[in-house]
């Protein structure tokens, strides 16, 4: 089962494939990792401006080349590598509380012997 924010994470990089991104981190996305993906330059102020309309502030963390279709055939092209971070899923509220001491029988009948 997916947390909300794995959820909200394989969503997001579905739709940056859509867009022509690649998401490069894995995924479920651990809690502490941010979504990682690469973006070709020529495509980059388009898709960046997308993620930005949509709320979200991909910061540039470094460049690369990609092989990627161009033409008749797949060429090296330059890309740019970008990192979102997602809000850290919240603690559970627990919906259950316990009151008083949970012992143990055996311990219980010990303390009661040596009470006396």
């Amino acid at each position: 089962m997916l947390t909300q924010r794995q959820e909200t994470a394989q969503a997001l990089a579905d739709q940056l494939h859509r867009l022509g991104a690649w998401c490069v981190s894995p995924l479920p996305l651990a809690e502490g990792s941010k979504l990682r993906f690469d973006v070709l330059n020529d495509q980059r102020d388009a898709i960046i401006a997308k993620l930005i309309s949509w709320g979200w502030y991909p910061r540039p963390c470094g460049s690369s080349v990609r092989i990627a279709p161009a033409g008749t055939g797949n060429l090296p092209q330059p890309a740019m590598s970008y990192e979102i971070a997602l809000p850290k899923t919240t603690a559970a509220t627990p919906t259950q509380t316990h009151h008083g001491e949970l012992v143990d029988l055996a311990q219980k009948a010990k303390r009661k012997l040596h009470a006396y």
